[in-house]
Parts: structure tokens; C-alpha cells; sequence
């Protein structure tokens, strides 16, 4: 069926073979539409310093790239003078214009078994800090591993969240809404993420320092702790850390 079907070919013997190119031989392709942050391209450059050059570029006979530009503009950053290269000769332009785009786009329609990659990066944080490398070098970011690793949680709650049913049966002595003026001190029972209680709270005046700890009910996992100090997964200052909260320090009043 039309979209669905795998185009049947017959695959000729051909000798691939990577080679070392010069990077200065090489030229962008100025019909590429992919783009590349320079977040990612130290991403990639601080992987080729702790793997290598695994993954060699895909060139055309005069040396235009079709796949590769992030490792190329990396292998640029660390001043790597000759960079590996597999020729791809004889491709249409067509061929070669698809190519460029279908090597990026198929890639991205693979996916991540989630439970399976929250053992294994937890897992992968002590060993990798046994070779003095660090986990981001995976290239997630601490608030992705901290979600893999909650939802996979046997009890993902914190329990210092947890409600005792008899403290609904009491009368409440604060509601949204109210302010309470503590001295210098001001607290008020809202939301964090409104700008009007915000404005209430601080009197319409702007904060000197804040600290802030988003998202809400995020805990930070064990594989961001590796490393971290005195203060341990099973420390306070975990469990401190896994509970929303601002508090704004303004001269006059905290």
C-alpha cells in the first residue's frame, strides 16, 4: 500500500569505506534545514572528548556535507584538524538532497523505553563518575532524569506530602486569600504562580533576591546527587528540595 510499503531493491556490494579528511576540505551544505543550538553543539563537542569521533560524516565527492553538520561545527570547537568521512559518490542531487534531510528525520522517529532508561541512567551515574565523567554527558537534562526516575518510582510521593485524613476535620484557620503580617514579616496563602498574589505578598514593591525551586513536586533524583557533598539523596535538604517553594527577601521585610 501506497506510504506503507517497504520499496523492494536489490542492494549492490559497495566498498564504504571512512576515510580522514581534512576539516577545512569540507563545506556546509547551504541547502540544509537542520539547526543546531550552540547548547548542542557543546553537547556533541563534549562527547567526541569522551568517545571519540564515533559517527563519521557523510560527504559528497567534492566534499559537501549531506549528514554530520553538529559533529562538524564540535570537531570545529575542539580544534580537531582532520575529522572522519565516509564518500558517498554517485548520488543524484535528488538523492543527495533527501538524504540530508532523511537522515535527521527518521532518527527522530525512534522512541525511549522510559521504564528501561530510568534504571539505567541512575545506574550509570556511579560508574561514569568512577571515570571522572559527568551524566549530563548523556545529554538529558537534570529535570528529564528526574522525571524518568519518578514515574518509575515504586512510591513516587514524597511522604512529607502526605495529608492525615483527620486534618480535614478540623476548621481551617487560613483560606486563599488571606495575609497574614508577621512582624517584618509578610505570608500569604495563594498561588505561587499568580502575578497578582505575588504583588500582594511583596506590597507592589520588587524583591532584592529570590529563591526558587520549580517545578512543583519535582524531587531531585539520586543520579544528580552523585557527586554532590555532604548532602545525600536521604539528607533534609533532599526532601527540602522536593516541596515548591518561594521566598522572596526584600529591605524591609522577609
Amino acid at each position: 500500500m501506497p506510504g506503507n510499503s517497504t520499496p523492494r531493491c536489490e542492494l549492490k556490494a559497495t566498498n564504504v569505506q571512512v576515510q580522514a579528511l581534512s576539516i577545512d576540505q569540507i563545506k556546509v551544505n547551504r541547502r540544509n534545514a537542520r539547526t543546531h543550538s550552540d547548547k548542542q553543539i557543546r553537547q556533541i563537542a563534549n562527547s567526541i572528548a569522551a568517545f571519540g569521533f564515533t559517527n563519521p560524516l557523510l560527504v559528497t565527492e567534492d566534499g559537501t556535507l549531506l549528514a554530520g553538520e553538529g559533529r562538524y561545527r564540535a570537531a570545529q570547537r575542539l580544534g580537531v584538524a582532520k575529522v572522519p568521512v565516509i564518500v558517498l559518490a554517485g548520488l543524484s542531487p535528488a538523492r543527495q538532497r533527501a538524504l540530508a534531510i532523511a537522515d535527521n528525520k527518521i532518527a527522530e522517529n525512534a522512541g525511549w523505553d522510559r521504564e528501561r532508561l530510568a534504571i539505567e541512567i541512575p545506574e550509570l551515574a556511579g560508574l561514569l563518575e568512577t571515570e571522572g565523567l559527568d551524566v549530563s554527558i548523556l545529554g538529558f537534562e537534570p529535570v528529564e532524569i528526574d522525571q524518568l526516575v519518578t514515574d518509575f518510582e515504586a512510591n513516587a510521593a514524597d511522604p512529607e506530602d502526605g495529608i492525615d485524613p483527620t486534618w480535614l476535620q478540623d476548621r481551617a484557620v487560613s483560606k486563599p486569600g488571606d495575609l497574614w503580617v508577621l512582624g517584618d514579616h509578610r505570608l500569604l496563602c495563594g498561588d505561587a504562580r499568580s502575578a497578582a498574589d505575588i504583588a500582594r505578598v511583596m506590597a507592589h514593591r520588587r524583591a532584592d533576591m529570590a529563591f526558587l525551586d520549580p517545578p512543583p513536586t519535582t524531587c531531585t533524583s539520586a543520579a544528580w546527587w552523585v557527586g554532590a557533598g555532604p548532602s545525600t539523596p536521604s539528607s533534609p535538604w533532599r526532601a527540602a528540595r522536593c516541596r515548591l517553594r518561594i521566598t522572596c527577601a526584600s529591605s524591609g521585610f522577609v
